[in-house]
């Protein structure tokens, strides 16, 4: 089945977080500054070569941060990353004290 472009053109997903909550997800999981960029387009649908392209570092090195980040996030794969994510995003408490 051929992917389904984003309204914007392209066939990256829409990002699943606002700038702000990417900052509180990285403080909140203590993921580096490059580890949060490679979470947020592993959340994206970028493979390892689409990242690499867009951090300017060899695929090598994506792997080695996907590695820090799979051990990090106690996941063994993409999907897991995700779901991590959303799951962590949604027990952060809010600024009023709800979750």
């Amino acid at each position: 089945m051929p992917s389904r472009p984003t309204p914007r053109g392209s066939n990256d997903l829409p990002d699943l977080f606002t700038a702000a909550q990417w900052q509180t997800l990285a403080d909140h999981l203590g993921l580096s500054p490059r580890q949060r960029q490679v979470a947020r387009h592993i959340c994206r649908a970028r493979s390892n070569d689409e990242i690499a392209a867009k951090l300017g570092i060899s695929s090598h090195t994506v792997h080695m941060h996907m590695k820090c980040l799979f051990e990090k996030l106690d996941v063994r794969d993409r999907v897991g990353v995700v779901v991590r994510l959303v799951s962590a995003d949604r027990s952060i408490p809010c600024r009023d004290g709800k979750t």
